[in-house]
């Protein structure tokens, strides 16, 4: 789900941030800036939620449940915070925490798609059925985010080994959300259905499924990074480097390029 997860920006919070993550990738840049923000004025709540998503990012799931928890002391009403909460306690397999967190934000009467989608994710890991269903209805209503949990019930159906119904459920989600002007996250789940076929062994379709998705997002860092991996599992080499010589000059001080991709 990495490539479905991006940062979630938060009002107010500081240019040099904008700059370092939207611009030149610098993670530790970004990170030195909220430090500093948070040195000289401790109440500010954002860059607490940016550095929560910022490790999160990073698979560093313990400083992300720290800050989000700082940031929740600050305002209890935040459902960002309780969102990224939610997902570094499952990562760390803290999953009654992680269910009392996700609770707790809906005790608050705070609801949003984000926390939707953790607790279909929480039902999943906790083997409840129900529970999935519960989420899944409640995207029922909201056509332009269903691609959503399209996408996760597409995952699940992979998990079974019902490959035929998760092609189905990833095309939903793919026209979903292109019908909902969101490219990016249309490739994404091209991306997704593409590493499945490689898999299984089909690397044509594997193949495919990446062109398209690149065509659909041609200039998203994200996509052009999946998509090499995606044909490198395909078999195809040479494409794979392509992309990742073209990613290494668009972005030579991007920390995911550089340290990650």
């Amino acid at each position: 789900r990495k490539i479905r997860r991006t940062i979630a920006f938060t009002t107010g919070f500081h240019d040099g941030f904008r700059y370092y993550y939207g611009v030149t990738g610098e993670l530790g840049k970004a990170d030195q800036t909220f430090q500093e923000s948070i040195a000289n004025y401790p109440r500010r709540v954002p860059p607490y939620t940016n550095l929560s998503a910022i490790h999160l990012q990073e698979g560093d799931y313990a400083c992300c449940v720290k800050f989000s928890h700082q940031a929740l002391d600050l305002t209890p009403n935040n459902v960002l915070a309780y969102e990224d909460l939610g997902t570094c306690l499952m990562a760390l397999g803290r999953f009654d925490e992680a269910r009392k967190a996700l609770q707790g934000a809906l005790s608050r009467k705070l609801d949003d798609h984000g926390l939707r989608e953790e607790l279909s994710l929480l039902a999943f890991l906790s083997a409840d059925t129900q529970g999935m269903q519960r989420q899944s209805a409640w995207f029922d209503t909201k056509p332009d985010l269903q691609h959503e949990i399209f996408a996760l019930q597409a995952d699940t159906e992979v998990y079974y080994g019902h490959f035929a119904k998760a092609r189905e459920l990833t095309q939903r989600a793919v026209h979903g959300a292109a019908g909902a002007s969101n490219p990016e996250m249309a490739a994404a789940y091209r991306l997704d259905e593409s590493l499945r076929e490689s898999a299984i062994g089909h690397a044509s379709e594997a193949r495919r499924e990446s062109e398209a998705a690149l065509k659909l997002a041609p200039d998203s860092r994200d996509v052009q990074a999946w998509a090499a991996l995606a044909d490198a599992w395909a078999g195809d080499e040479a494409d794979a480097r392509k992309l990742n010589d073209e990613l290494i000059q668009r972005f030579p001080l991007d920390t995911f390029v550089n340290g990650y991709w």
